[in-house]
């Protein structure tokens, strides 16, 4: 939220024809809360992705994989 009524999206959220795909799908997934914390899931180098970021593994067509990183989110946080 920016205020008021108005929301503001990241731009790396899109592609040309709109939400880039698998994006709505992770983010489901994802079961930590804060948008901070999900934005850095996405840009951040995951290891079930052999570094990869979700980010560029979704533009490479990895939805599996990224749904399954993003499900498995913070577990080795927790105690």
């Amino acid at each position: 939220p920016i205020g008021g009524k108005s929301y503001a999206y990241p731009r790396w959220q899109f592609d040309a024809d709109g939400v880039l795909p698998g994006f709505p799908e992770a983010l489901a997934a994802l079961t930590i809360p804060g948008a901070w914390t999900r934005a850095a899931f996405f840009l951040g180098a995951n290891t079930l992705l052999n570094g990869a970021r979700p980010l560029d593994a979704l533009r490479h067509g990895d939805i599996a994989a990224v749904e399954r990183a993003a499900a498995s989110f913070g577990e080795q946080l927790t105690v």
